[in-house]
């Protein structure tokens, strides 16, 4: 019975990995679109990064000129640079961003 239910797990978990890849995202292009959102969605934006943090060791913070939040982990710096990003919404403390899973300057 464990192994059963072990292997339907996994496949289940095969199944989401391939849905979360073979969607198209969402383009977005302001913060108030991206804001209507639920967590999780996979988007598409771009706009150029007007302001970077870094939150904690590897993990920045950019912020771009359309208003947007974009979370990426073990990135250079992307200040003054038009990107485009593919990432899922996120709420974080009343604030929506998008945790980067493909960046692309343009």
């Amino acid at each position: 019975m464990r192994r059963l239910a072990f292997a339907i797990t996994i496949i289940g978990i095969f199944i989401l990995i391939i849905m979360l890849n073979l969607t198209n995202p969402l383009i977005v292009d302001n913060y108030s679109s991206l804001s209507k959102l639920t967590d999780y969605t996979k988007v598409q934006t771009q706009g150029r990064v007007i302001s970077e943090r870094i939150l904690y060791e590897d993990t920045k913070l950019l912020k771009l000129d359309n208003d947007i939040e974009i979370l990426c982990q073990a990135c250079p710096s992307y200040i003054n640079r038009t990107l485009q990003v593919i990432g899922t919404s996120e709420t974080y403390i009343n604030r929506t961003q998008v945790t980067a899973l493909k960046i692309t300057i343009q």
